[in-house]
């Protein structure tokens, strides 16, 4: 997805509009507080999932990568943000 394809489907999955939440790490957590917890915490284990592959700490992954992870989650990314090990399959939906 490019940015705008990714912008404005956070923006309608939240209903937060005018912000860039691919660029943007406080319009991400606009986009995060809009939802329950146990979204929040799916999205946490996304971040680790992408942090981890990336070998960062999610204090280091770009809000792009919140972005991508946070539309993962939605099921709205058919492809893993983080690279697929090509022998495991829990990264597919």
């Amino acid at each position: 997805m490019t940015k705008e394809q990714i912008n404005k489907a956070i923006t309608t999955a939240t209903g937060i509009d005018n912000l860039d939440f691919y660029s943007d790490l406080n319009a991400m957590h606009a986009a995060l507080k809009s939802h329950t917890q146990a979204f929040r915490a799916e999205f946490d284990w996304m971040l680790h999932a992408i942090a981890g592959e990336k070998n960062l700490l999610i204090t280091e992954l770009e809000a792009k990568d919140w972005a991508n992870g946070f539309l993962f989650t939605l099921e709205l990314l058919e492809t893993h943000p983080a690279p697929v090990d090509a022998g495991n399959k829990q990264n597919e939906r």
